[in-house]
């Protein structure tokens, strides 16, 4: 039978009581409700093996294999080394991750990364598992995966959920719901009031484009690869990298929104970073607004395509939110523009902050904030809904929406289908 319990009552709960032996635990609530310091002072209280919400955080960089990184934590557990390969092989299995067990964890996809650091706890077996936003940047395979695993978990399980799916509310026995903060819907009631003033200011300082009649973005026969090959390399052989796919033609107008959609590790990111010119393609070619980004200096490249990371952390270079939103191209856009940018991602106040002590989704929405005050042709966005409640999505989808109405193009990697039915846009299948 479900219940329903508040904060406190899950602070006093036995579990070792019938009642909540074999415990589903679900914490869910809007931003700023406090669902993650509940789920760590209930974690302390229990001594309970925690995965944050950053997976990637919590890679070790000590492992040159998944499959090592999984064993890392079971090294002075169990009893064999028969027995460990057991549980490795039984976790990658259970999460679908077996294919990359070969591979360097710090080169895996946002999702194969929370699936790899869910595979290093369940392979754990804690009596009590506490996770944070355990399905964040998952497909629909990997989710109902770690559903099961869930399901069939032999310990007690708490886990948040900023927008729990049906299937996380049914497995749950228990519920604990947060309310959000008060400020948080005020700001989404100053979105709302400068929608409009947003999209003058954009159409005021959107970059001059010569090239007005050509497509934002031309992609022919692009092939990607996330590691290309360094063609630098001197002593010794070293085949060509083989591209995770190849052959990819885009055309994306000015006011156009395209959704790239496929499965964990299927290469979003990394088309991402390659129309940026983070990383060179492996073949074909692509032009942003009639002008290839070869040559071009880091400057001029923001001004022309610009990205808004999946975990932007390691992207900021400023001390203070103000001084990040002003950098680059970012900073040649009007003080009136970046203040209502702040403001409509709920970082209005926080300008003195630094951008390492803001929270993952305060983050996330600095970095997008940033890359619209950049004006470019092309804004590339990896999972922009990751993690934000109702109210978050809200905030992105009229924010892409205005950026498209003042005359600029929107790729977009997501997951997040609710999201997708809010935006009008076309749909490429990884």
């Amino acid at each position: 039978m479900k219940q329903t319990i508040d904060a406190r009552a899950l602070m006093t709960a036995d579990l070792n009581e019938p009642e909540f032996q074999s415990a589903r635990i679900l914490i869910y609530g809007g931003r700023n409700s406090g669902k993650s310091g509940l789920a760590e002072r209930f974690a302390h209280r229990w001594g309970a093996l925690v995965q944050g919400a950053n997976a990637q955080a919590q890679l070790s960089a000590l492992c040159s294999t998944v499959a090592e990184e999984i064993a890392l934590g079971l090294e002075t557990m169990v009893a064999t080394r028969d027995e460990m390969t057991v549980r490795v092989e039984s976790a990658a299995e259970s999460l679908g991750i077996s294919h990359v067990l070969e591979r360097n964890p710090l080169q895996l996809s946002g999702g194969q990364s929370q699936l790899a650091v869910l595979a290093c706890s369940a392979a754990m077996q804690p009596a009590v598992w506490v996770m944070d936003e355990p399905f964040t940047g998952l497909d629909d395979s990997a989710r109902i995966r770690v559903l099961a695993l869930l399901k069939e978990y032999e310990g007690s399980v708490v886990w948040t959920s900023v927008r729990p799916s049906e299937a996380e509310l049914n497995l749950a026995t228990h519920q604990v719901k947060l309310a959000s903060a008060d400020a948080v819907q005020m700001t989404a009631a100053r979105v709302e009031d400068s929608r409009d003033r947003i999209f003058e200011l954009l159409v005021e300082e959107m970059r001059s484009n010569e090239a007005a009649n050509l497509p934002a973005l031309h992609v022919k026969q692009l092939a990607v690869h996330p590691q290309p090959h360094d063609r630098r390399r001197i002593w010794g052989k070293r085949d060509a990298p083989q591209p995770i796919f190849s052959g990819l033609d885009i055309e994306l107008h000015r006011g156009q929104i395209l959704a790239i959609q496929g499965a964990n590790g299927a290469g979003k990111s990394t088309l991402l970073r390659t129309l940026a010119g983070l990383i060179p393609s492996v073949g074909g070619e692509f032009l942003v607004a009639g002008r290839s980004l070869a040559g071009a200096d880091a400057a001029q490249r923001v001004g022309l395509v610009c990205l808004a990371a999946q975990y932007p952390a390691h992207h900021f270079l400023a001390s203070s939110v103000a001084a990040e939103i002003s950098l680059g191209p970012a900073g040649q856009s009007s003080q009136a523009l970046r203040s209502e940018l702040l403001g409509a991602v709920g970082l209005a106040g926080k300008e003195e902050e630094h951008p390492q002590d803001l929270s993952p989704v305060e983050q996330h929405l600095l970095a997008l904030a940033t890359a619209i005050a950049a004006r470019p042709a092309v804004l590339l966005v990896d999972e922009p809904t990751a993690r934000l409640d109702e109210s978050g999505v809200s905030q992105v989808v009229r924010l892409l929406n205005a950026y498209c109405a003042a005359g600029g193009a929107v790729v977009v990697a997501t997951h997040d289908a609710e999201f997708l039915a809010r935006v009008k846009h076309r749909s490429l299948n990884l």
